[in-house]
């Protein structure tokens, strides 16, 4: 059943990629300028290595793996395929711009690129669906791609821009990925931004401490990874930033977070820590899946909880009180929403004060 599953993934996902190249192929006899042919190649590239980041995926899921090992591959082909679908969408998108300035007519080759970023969007909303499917690569998966996908790349749309007061501005814009680079500079270029890029944290840190000196700077740490590698981060030489924030913890991790801060507080590290709390608002299955991509979830404690009467003020205030017991004292709060976020902040910092 894995295997039949898998090949109908691999069908459904292929088609798309197929598609793309069979466009710019017939871009590629019909393209003259060389500008355009050289974004032509990157566009190629890009289709080239999504097939082929598709077919290792799709080769590992029929393997046996630990759940980490597992996740952390899902993880990173998420991350790379979104790039190299991106590509091919944001390349078209800078071809399209540039021939609205020429003079010379491109009708055909303009549906050709709009064509491509329709299935580059195709591409990318199902692997949106499959990533967030409840059984990732199974039944649930199969049978949401099994639709009529249309294009989420809205973005991509044209709009009136002339109608809309733009402000500009010196942005700084820093990735690993030059297409996703490259794109994103093009297009905040257009809108009359001033540009500076780095390829990486490096690089980005050396620019901002030359053009803003005085701006405080942020590390990462994370309690639930190693806690001696955790603090060799931040103790080690390279770091620069005047604090640091954690990764979301709970008072069902408290362990990992009091041998956090008391190896932190043995080596001395000079940098205080900002350590983060979640607002769960329900125990949603689907919910928790979801989080789950981006940080360790107590689903099964937290589903007690809710079911035994708490609120999600009642659950948060316990994890910040388990948090002060352990030395933990500065603290960030997530998802206390867009609106009214005054009301659960004062409900959770009144039953603190009690």
């Amino acid at each position: 059943m894995i295997s039949a599953r898998l090949d109908i993934l691999r069908q459904e996902l292929l088609a798309p990629i197929l598609s793309v190249e069979g466009y710019t192929e017939l871009l590629r006899d019909q393209l003259k300028d060389p500008d355009f042919l050289d974004d032509l190649g990157k566009i190629e590239q890009a289709s080239i290595e999504t097939r082929g980041l598709v077919y290792e995926m799709l080769e590992a899921e029929s393997e046996e793996r630990e759940p980490a090992v597992r996740d952390e591959q899902r993880s990173k082909y998420k991350h790379d395929l979104r790039n190299s679908v991106g590509a091919i969408a944001g390349y078209s998108e800078i071809i399209l711009e540039d021939m609205e300035d020429a003079d010379t007519n491109h009708d055909d080759e303009e549906v050709y690129f709009n064509c491509l970023i329709e299935e580059s969007g195709k591409l990318l909303e199902m692997l949106d669906t499959l990533f967030q499917a409840d059984d990732i690569f199974g039944e649930d998966a199969e049978d949401s791609l099994n639709v009529d996908i249309h294009s989420i790349f809205d973005s991509f749309e044209k709009s009136d821009r002339e109608s809309v007061e733009l402000i500009t501005g010196n942005i700084l814009i820093v990735d690993d990925n030059e297409s996703s680079l490259n794109i994103l500079a093009h297009k905040l270029k257009k809108q009359g931004h001033s540009i500076r890029t780095g390829g990486s944290g490096r690089e980005a840190l050396k620019l901002i401490r030359e053009q803003v000196p005085t701006l405080v700077l942020g590390g990462w740490a994370n309690p639930h990874r190693d806690v001696e590698q955790q603090i060799d981060f931040l103790m080690d030489d390279a770091f620069s930033g005047e604090f640091y924030l954690t990764q979301i913890v709970s008072h069902h991790s408290i362990r990992q977070v009091e041998q956090f801060v008391e190896e932190a507080r043995r080596r001395e590290v000079p940098y205080p820590g900002v350590f983060g709390v979640f607002l769960y608002r329900s125990a949603n299955p689907k919910t928790f899946a979801r989080l789950r991509h981006f940080f360790p979830v107590p689903a099964e404690e937290l589903t007690r909880e809710f079911a035994a009467g708490s609120s999600p003020e009642d659950i948060c205030v316990r994890t910040i009180t388990a948090l002060r017991n352990v030395g933990a004292n500065k603290i960030y709060l997530s998802n206390l929403g867009f609106k009214g976020v005054d009301r659960p902040y004062a409900r959770i910092m009144e039953a603190l004060d009690d």
